[in-house]
């Protein structure tokens, strides 16, 4: 089992089966299609496969990192990112996994990124301005912001506190970058 397929489970106990919903074998591979890549990221594409679709409550904060919106990001990212455009060689050697407000990309891959790196590009920056060292840590950041949001709300840990935990388990914070 993989860090994602962890997070899966702990999103489904919380937010049951209907709130976290995967995609199919064939949109993920629409997906892939879409990005021009011989193969998506391993754990992008588990959580494609696990929780693509939806995730109990991971909004990301105005960003999208669901499908169907995804579709067509990394060619926006591309027209709209001049600095990432100059510095890929080939864009098939990096993955858009998201958008935030259509001025904000997390691309995974690229100029910037050592290995399966997550960085943040902003419209009209140079370089990226934020990072995380993998997609998974990204969904641990997210995972910790939302419950920690939650229990400022009043809303509570499962019965029997599994849930508290989890998240002293390692979610992780992000990291601020400076020039990558």
């Amino acid at each position: 089992m993989t860090d994602v397929d962890a997070m899966a489970r702990l999103l489904r106990d919380r937010y049951g089966n209907a709130g976290v919903v995967g995609l199919s074998d064939a949109e993920v591979e629409e997906v892939r299609r879409d990005q021009s890549v011989a193969e998506l990221p391993r754990e992008w594409r588990r959580f494609l496969s696990l929780m693509g679709r939806r995730a109990g409550g991971l909004l990301f904060e105005d960003a999208d990192l669901f499908y169907p919106h995804i579709l067509g990001i990394k060619r926006q990212a591309l027209d709209e990112l001049p600095s990432l455009r100059g510095r890929v060689a080939r864009a098939d050697d990096l993955v858009v996994v998201g958008t935030c407000r259509d001025c904000e990309f997390y691309v995974v891959g690229g100029p910037h990124a050592a290995g399966s790196e997550v960085v943040r590009y902003i419209k009209g920056e140079e370089a990226p301005s934020y990072g995380w060292p993998s997609f998974t840590a990204l969904l641990r950041d997210e995972i910790d912001r939302v419950f920690r949001a939650e229990a400022g709300l009043g809303r509570s840990a499962d019965e029997d506190g599994k849930l508290e935990g989890r998240l002293a388990k390692g979610f992780g914070r992000w990291r601020q970058k400076g020039q990558l």
